[in-house]
C-alpha cells in the first residue's frame, strides 16, 4: 500500500482536470491505496467553495470532495493564502475543508510516497 497526497490547481468547471483528480483518488481507494491529504492550491481552491450550485445534470463538485473526505478518511486543505486572495476564508458553517498554510502540505509530503498534481 502507498501513501498518496493529490494537489489540485484546477478550477471545478472550467476544465476537466479537477473531476479527474476526483476520479484519481476514488481508483486509488478502490485500489487499497491511502490518501494523506488533498491539497487545494491556485484557482483549485474554487473547489471548497459550499456555495457553488451546479445545474442539476452536473457534479456538484464541492460536495463530491465532501463525500469524498468521509469516505478516504483524509484531509481536504486549502491554502489559506491563495483562498483568502480569491475570496475563499474559511469562515462560516463549512467544516469540511481546512485552511492551511504551505507548509503543512509539504509537512505532509514527509508521510507520502507519491505527489500527483492535477
Amino acid at each position: 500500500m502507498s501513501r498518496y497526497s493529490v494537489l489540485v490547481t484546477s478550477p471545478p468547471y472550467d476544465n476537466d482536470r479537477a473531476s479527474r483528480a476526483l476520479a484519481f483518488c476514488h481508483h486509488l481507494l478502490a485500489d487499497g491505496q491511502e490518501i494523506e491529504q488533498i491539497f487545494f492550491y491556485q484557482a483549485g481552491i474554487y473547489n471548497a467553495m459550499p456555495q457553488m450550485n451546479p445545474p442539476n445534470d452536473e457534479v456538484n463538485i464541492y460536495q463530491a470532495w465532501c463525500d469524498l473526505k468521509l469516505k478516504a478518511q483524509t484531509s481536504l486543505r486549502v491554502c489559506m493564502t491563495a483562498g483568502d486572495k480569491r475570496g475563499v476564508t474559511g469562515t462560516g458553517e463549512d467544516k469540511a475543508f481546512e485552511h492551511t498554510g504551505l507548509s503543512d502540505f509539504f509537512t505532509s509530503l514527509h508521510q507520502c510516497e507519491h505527489l500527483v498534481q492535477f
